[in-house]
């Protein structure tokens, strides 16, 4: 995996599925995508359950954690934790990728093996 991109949220239902919608469409494949969720009530922890079987169905490798923390810098370092990629990409929960493909532009130059295909 060349690319872990991590997003932190909490009771952040409404801009989450913008995010969860972006990284989803991207074109490059050799990322995977975690959220940690400070264990939110509005129904996150759903959302995520329907995005798992989405990513899984795309091949695109997704996980997620959603429990109590101690605020945005300890699920940041949870998140770090679980990372498998040689790069760390943080997305707030509500922000898009400019066009789908972002991360390919950005790692094509540097891993133009990578280009259209998982590791």
């Amino acid at each position: 995996m060349n690319v872990t991109i991590i997003t932190v949220c909490f009771n952040a239902y409404g801009d989450l599925k913008k995010t969860l919608d972006s990284v989803l469409a991207q074109s490059y494949d050799s990322f995977e995508y975690l959220v940690i969720d400070g264990g939110s009530k509005d129904g996150t922890l759903e959302l995520l359950k329907q995005y798992e079987a989405l990513f899984i169905a795309n091949g695109k490798p997704f996980g997620y954690i959603s429990e109590k923390d101690k605020g945005t810098y300890d699920a940041m370092n949870k998140g770090i934790r679980m990372a498998t990629g040689r790069w760390i990409l943080f997305m707030n929960s509500g922000d898009t990728f400019h066009d789908n493909k972002v991360v390919e532009d950005i790692f094509k130059e540097t891993y133009p093996d990578h280009v259209g295909r998982s590791e």
